[in-house]
C-alpha cells in the first residue's frame, strides 16, 4: 500500500521530473498526486497536488481526474471526464486547455511515427 488516502487510483505514471524519480497518481474524488518514487525498493515519499482540478470543470465545478500520460516534455495531459476538457500540468501548475466537442474524455495517450498525436479515449 503506497497510500491508504485515495479512493480511485487512475493514470499512474513514473517520469524522472526535475531531476527526480517521480509517481503521479490520479485520485477520481479530489486530485492528480506526486511523489518521490524509488523504482528500485518501490517505497514513495510524501505526497503532494500535481494537478489541482478543482475548478477545472465547467462553470468552475470540480473536474473528475482520470486517465493520463506524460509527454516527453513532463507535461501531464488529463482527461477530465464531466468537463469536455483535456487539461495539461507541469511541476509549475496547470499548463494549457483544450475544450473538447463531447463531454466525457476518459483517458489519453500518445501515439503516431513520432510519438507526437495525442489520441482520447471518450464514453
Amino acid at each position: 500500500m503506497l497510500d491508504d488516502d485515495i479512493s480511485n487510483t487512475n493514470g499512474p505514471t513514473v517520469a524522472e521530473l526535475d531531476g527526480t524519480m517521480t509517481l503521479i497518481i490520479g485520485d477520481s474524488s479530489k486530485h492528480y498526486y506526486r511523489y518521490d518514487y524509488d523504482p528500485a525498493t518501490g517505497t514513495v515519499g510524501e505526497r503532494s497536488v500535481f494537478g489541482d482540478v478543482s475548478a477545472l470543470g465547467p462553470n468552475g465545478t470540480p473536474g473528475v481526474p482520470d486517465g493520463a500520460a506524460l509527454d516527453s516534455d513532463g507535461g501531464l495531459w488529463c482527461a477530465l471526464p464531466r468537463s469536455g476538457s483535456l487539461v495539461r500540468f507541469t511541476s509549475a501548475g496547470l499548463d494549457g486547455r483544450i475544450d473538447l466537442p463531447f463531454e466525457n474524455p476518459t483517458d489519453v495517450a500518445f501515439g503516431g511515427p513520432d510519438l507526437d498525436r495525442l489520441y482520447v479515449v471518450a464514453i
